[in-house]
């Protein structure tokens, strides 16, 4: 029905309830600073991008690909990052066309640096590091036991990840 709730991680109350102007909202990502808004909505599916303190309206970026199953927004609200099966799109908020790379992986977690200009990709024993604004790899590892959560800190200088035997490792990407 187009409405979008946002819900505080400390007590699990809405927070606040947007109605914007997309119908059938299948995928939502809102920017760290909350601010900004991702969706993935109707049929055939479309991505768009929205202020969150606006009037609702959505700009339409693109057309998605079918069952995307992880998507994140970075803090300037500059670009979208997406993934679907194997293939990661990268989307510019400000126009011109997407950007579609490898993977590396199937499915997967997405996420961008503070910056917005690397992309976290963390998939069941690995990790990719994207240049958001090219899709070119600036790192990746294999790591044995990691599962597919992922964070890029510190200036997207380490990454985070959590593992299938519940250890949390902390990568240095620029040291090894």
């Amino acid at each position: 029905d187009g409405r979008v709730h946002t819900t505080s991680l400390a007590n699990g109350e809405v927070v606040r309830t947007m109605q914007l102007d997309a119908k059938n909202i299948r995928l939502a990502a809102v920017s760290d600073d909350g601010l900004h808004i991702a969706l993935i909505w109707g049929s055939p599916a479309l991505i768009g991008d929205g202020d969150v303190n606006g009037t609702g309206a959505v700009r339409i970026l693109g057309e998605a690909p079918s069952a995307v199953g992880s998507m994140a927004i970075a803090h300037d609200a500059g670009r979208v990052a997406t993934i679907h099966k194997s293939m990661i799109g990268l989307w510019d908020c400000t126009g011109g066309p997407p950007i579609f790379v490898d993977a590396g992986c199937w499915g997967g977690l997405i996420t961008f640096s503070r910056d917005g200009r690397q992309v976290g990709i963390g998939c069941a024993g690995s990790f990719r590091v994207l240049d958001a604004a090219t899709g070119e790899v600036v790192h990746q590892q294999t790591v044995a036991n990691a599962g597919p959560a992922v964070a890029l800190i510190s200036e997207a200088a380490h990454l985070l990840t959590g593992g299938t035997d519940k250890k949390v490792r902390i990568i240095d990407l620029q040291n090894g």
